[in-house]
């Protein structure tokens, strides 16, 4: 029947024309669910590493302290222990943050698969999502690194073989070398694994969706 009065109603948000639309948001929930779990694997192996880490980073800061005490020989490997007990810590800090926000990420794929509404799984509901994850891991790789070099700076690994910094051996640039490849190459490194998964199961979503 013809509507005869009354304002025109508005235009529907974008939604799948498929007809199996159902169907293929289903295929999309169980892809956004495996994301999900994905993400939770890769938390516990951040976490996993930086309990690690810990451990071997005191280990070889006490070593460090016990041949910084012998001359020369000593105080040259006293550095080098130095600069691997910094690159350790530096990793523990990274991989302790990008954990928090890989859990961050597992959340967001976990309430994406647990959608129904067709008009949030539309082309421009699924990049709006793909930016919100993009955001998510841009910004925990950012705060790790910052904290991550934080932490080697002023770790106590870094102090202890204070006569090598001081007196300008090569081995007392070891703890800042230990402080840029764990504190930046770790947090890349770390961002990079999180972005390619979520890339590969937004991908995956997509192609249930029709829209690759």
């Amino acid at each position: 029947m013809l509507c005869t009065g009354g304002q025109k109603p508005l235009p529907r948000k974008p939604t799948l024309t498929d007809p199996c639309a159902g169907n293929l948001i289903y295929d999309a929930q169980s892809d956004a669910n495996h994301g999900s779990n994905a993400f939770w694997k890769l938390a516990e192996w951040f976490a996993l590493i930086a309990a690690l880490g810990e451990a071997a980073a005191l280990g070889l800061e006490a070593l460090a302290g016990m041949e910084a005490t012998v001359p020369f020989i000593g105080e040259v490997l006293a550095g080098l222990l130095s600069g691997a007990a910094v690159l350790l810590q530096t990793l523990v800090a990274a991989s302790a943050v990008e954990a928090i926000f890989a859990g961050i990420v597992a959340t967001e794929f976990g309430d994406q698969s647990a959608d129904h509404t067709p008009s949030d799984w539309s082309t421009s509901a699924m990049e709006n999502f793909r930016d919100e994850v993009d955001n998510t891991i841009a910004v925990g790789s950012f705060i790790a690194m910052t904290f991550a070099t934080l932490t080697g700076l002023f770790s106590d690994a870094l102090k202890s073989p204070i006569g090598s910094a001081i007196n300008g051996k090569v081995p007392g640039l070891a703890p800042l070398v230990g402080v840029l490849f764990g504190g930046i190459g770790g947090s890349l490194a770390e961002g990079e694994i999180l972005s390619n998964t979520a890339n590969y199961w937004i991908g995956q979503m997509n192609n249930d969706l029709g829209y690759a």
